[in-house]
């Protein structure tokens, strides 16, 4: 990608109010769900099942298992893309105009697809390409990798990608609108979208001398869009827990 042109995209993006991007997310994205994280009721819960501590009868669970169980991965393509881009651009319009050009020029039909660079991000990762939960996980993960200002190459190791994925996939699996291969599509390609402004960001505002107030930012914004609190979060083998 020309340097003017990534510089401009993300810079112009995250400029944008934060509520406007959290407008972003696509609605298959349950918010309410999320927000328990902040709490720690939903990763205690978690933690709690995925260690065998959660009490219920071995029949009832596996059929409530099988009843909420949906595919998390699908399909990516050249389409679906530039419907996520334009998704995007359209957010954008109102809250953004610059931002939204800037997407437009940059991702639009013909010019650099998002998915190259989002696969070139996973690459020293232990996330999976074309799977919403992995590409959830993969979003807060940077995330938090920006509030608690995480550069090192082994300062999150792929046992805690594990878990975090794992942990992505039990809050999605709540949500009924993901047994629509469709929905669970568009989370997917929408969060891969996500992830690479903000990883754009993220490199611009060093470059700018503005880290400081972009990391204050995002850490605001989390706490906004998911009520996740990421100062007060730690990742390990099983996801995030409770500092």
């Amino acid at each position: 990608m020309n340097r003017t042109l990534h510089l401009l995209l993300a810079g112009a993006v995250w400029l944008a109010a934060p509520a406007a991007r959290a407008q972003d997310i696509g609605p298959a994205l349950d918010m309410t769900l999320m927000t328990g994280w902040a709490g720690n009721a939903a990763v205690t819960y978690d933690l709690e099942k995925r260690a065998g501590m959660h009490k219920e009868t071995a029949g009832s669970s596996s059929k409530a298992t099988a009843a909420r169980v949906v595919r998390l991965t699908y399909t990516s393509t050249p389409a679906l893309r530039q419907q996520t881009v334009q998704r995007l651009v359209s957010h954008l319009q109102a809250s953004s105009p610059s931002g939204a050009q800037a997407v437009q020029a940059t991702l639009g039909p013909g010019k650099t697809d998002y998915d190259q660079l989002y696969r070139e991000a996973l690459k020293t990762t232990a996330f999976a390409n074309n799977d919403a939960a992995a590409a959830l996980a993969a979003y807060l993960e940077l995330g938090y990798q920006v509030v608690h200002n995480l550069k090192a190459s082994n300062a999150i190791v792929a046992s805690q990608e594990r878990g975090l994925r794992a942990q992505a996939a039990s809050i999605l699996q709540q949500n009924a609108r993901l047994r629509d291969p469709a929905a669970v599509a568009q989370l997917g390609e929408e969060m891969k979208l996500q992830t690479v402004v903000l990883l754009l960001g993220w490199q611009q505002s060093q470059t700018s001398g503005q880290e400081s107030t972009f990391r204050t930012r995002i850490a605001q914004q989390f706490r906004q869009s998911y009520g996740l609190d990421m100062a007060q979060l730690k990742l390990t083998d099983q996801g995030f827990a409770k500092r």
